[in-house]
């Protein structure tokens, strides 16, 4: 087993033992499971709302993750992983296993239980579970972002991560607020609003321009991931 796979392995299972998992996930399948429990629903809006509640809840199970490992015990999990970029990389990848079967669920659960008005296209299915995917990396990166390095107190940490996810649900708000010099600022606040455009105005945007939509919201988490593993790795936790 690679090192990296190693050290997924480990943190998962360091995860499952605390069962700190166990709020987040079964409070969004019980949100899944209450949206669709009228019949019937919108194919993309539906998806939207459930991208949107992912993107909350993917960010609570990382801050759960990143509080379950004691510090004196991440020290000697960063000395053994003999990279600082593999230890982060592999701290953010393990929430996104994590969290995985989430989306699945969040995806084909109305399909198969019949909860939409018509039958989505193949399209929209791969639109809306890269959306669910897109979301939680984005959560995943911006709770790394803040729980491994910004401030030591807990209240730092939660008050910052809290305070970029709701920039980043209330971008359209402050587009219409901020005065047209400081209009610039909203390109480093992450842009959550596209992914839920993408989805809420698929059909009147046309399958090409809903996909194009969604390019700068996914080369800035890669953007954002790449920075925050090369912050963290430099700050040397």
């Amino acid at each position: 087993m690679s090192p990296m796979l190693a050290l997924i392995r480990y943190q998962l299972q360091l995860f499952a033992r605390s069962y700190r998992y166990f709020a987040p996930m079964t409070l969004y399948l019980i949100f899944i499971a209450w949206i669709y429990s009228m019949i019937p629903n919108p194919v993309m809006s539906s998806y939207a709302s459930t991208s949107v509640c992912l993107f909350l809840v993917a960010a609570w199970l990382s801050f759960n993750f990143y509080s379950t490992e004691p510090p004196t015990q991440q020290q000697l999990t960063l000395m053994h992983s003999r990279s600082g970029i593999r230890y982060h990389a592999s701290r953010m990848a393990t929430v996104w296993v994590a969290a995985f079967p989430l989306t699945l669920f969040a995806v084909l659960y109305p399909i198969i239980r019949g909860s939409f008005d018509r039958a989505p296209t193949a399209i929209e299915m791969a639109v809306s579970l890269y959306s669910h995917l897109l979301f939680t990396w984005m959560a995943i990166v911006l709770t790394a972002l803040f729980c491994s390095k910004i401030g030591t107190q807990l209240i730092s940490k939660l008050g910052g991560l809290v305070l970029a996810l709701t920039l980043s649900l209330a971008v359209p708000g402050l587009a219409e607020w901020l005065p047209s010099p400081l209009q610039w600022l909203l390109w480093v606040v992450p842009p959550a609003s596209p992914i839920i455009d993408t989805l809420m105005n698929f059909d009147a945007l046309g399958e090409a321009p809903a996909i194009a939509k969604l390019v700068w919201p996914s080369l800035y988490t890669l953007a954002l991931s790449l920075l925050t593993v090369v912050y963290l790795q430099i700050r040397r936790k």
